[in-house]
């Protein structure tokens, strides 16, 4: 197995879930978008869920999406649904369920 095939796991899920739960049909161009983004931090930062899985918030299209990020493989692994998340009032990103739930499969 290795590297190469986790990280394309990865990819196949996120193409899968970006296409579910936003109708995105992500590309590798915007992928390598999201993923710079998170890199210079233009992203939103949201948590820390582990040593390598860090939670990002991204706008596209006007919607916000919730990114997984696994620092070892510079790689998003997922998006989290729709109702996973809201804004308080200060446009603070709250997460409504453990973002675990929907990633754990993948690692």
């Amino acid at each position: 197995f290795g590297m190469r095939n986790k990280r394309k796991c990865q990819d196949i899920h996120l193409k899968k879930r970006m296409l579910q739960r936003y109708n995105i049909d992500l590309n590798d161009e915007l992928k390598r978008n999201f993923i710079k983004q998170i890199q210079t931090n233009q992203a939103k930062f949201i948590e820390k869920q582990s040593n390598r899985v860090t939670l990002w918030g991204v706008e596209y299209q006007n919607e916000l999406l919730i990114l997984v990020y696994d620092k070892q493989r510079k790689n998003i692994v997922t998006v989290l649904p729709k109702h996973s998340h809201e804004l308080d009032e200060n446009n603070e990103i709250l997460l409504k369920e453990k973002p675990e739930n929907y990633y754990l499969e993948i690692f």
